[in-house]
């Protein structure tokens, strides 16, 4: 291996670190929700992803402002200060998205330990930047998106 590269990179893609703070964001607003919901609905709040990592989102919940509407929600968490949002989706969450209008993505940011909503969107901001499959053989599978605040909703939806 070159020494320039081992120098230059200086860093190694560490997968169990992010499913951990992925982890802690999902269960910090699963918390978010019960604290902001009426008593009555706070069984209503289910943490669907450490049971099923494919259903395209990790959460069900009530909608905060409308009570009797369910929102599927993927929560995406970053450690990154910036005024962007930066993240990955994955082909299944943007094509559950596509079909589920219940489907919200939610942006959190852990800063100095804790945790803060950065703001959702839902499926519609993601139409203009998703690719297309050029050829049958070939089709991507995931999406980095760059989102600035102003693009987003504030709060939990």
């Amino acid at each position: 291996v070159d020494k320039n590269f081992q120098k230059a990179s200086g860093r190694k893609f560490d997968d169990k670190h992010l499913k951990q703070i992925g982890l802690e964001g999902e269960s910090w607003v699963v918390d978010e929700y019960r604290r902001r919901l009426p008593d009555s609905l706070c069984d209503s709040v289910v943490h669907v992803s450490l049971h099923d990592d494919g259903a395209g989102f990790d959460l069900v919940a009530p909608s905060v402002q409308y009570l009797d509407q369910l929102h599927h929600i993927e929560v995406k968490t970053s450690v990154r200060p910036t005024a962007y949002f930066e993240f990955f989706i994955s082909r299944n969450e943007f094509e559950v998205g596509a079909i589920d209008d219940s489907w919200v993505l939610l942006l959190v940011r852990k800063e100095q330990g804790a945790f803060k909503l950065f703001g959702h969107i839902f499926h519609s901001s993601l139409l203009a930047l998703a690719p297309t499959d050029a050829v049958d053989f070939s089709r991507w599978e995931s999406l980095e998106v760059r989102l600035h605040k102003s693009e987003t909703f504030p709060g939990l939806p």
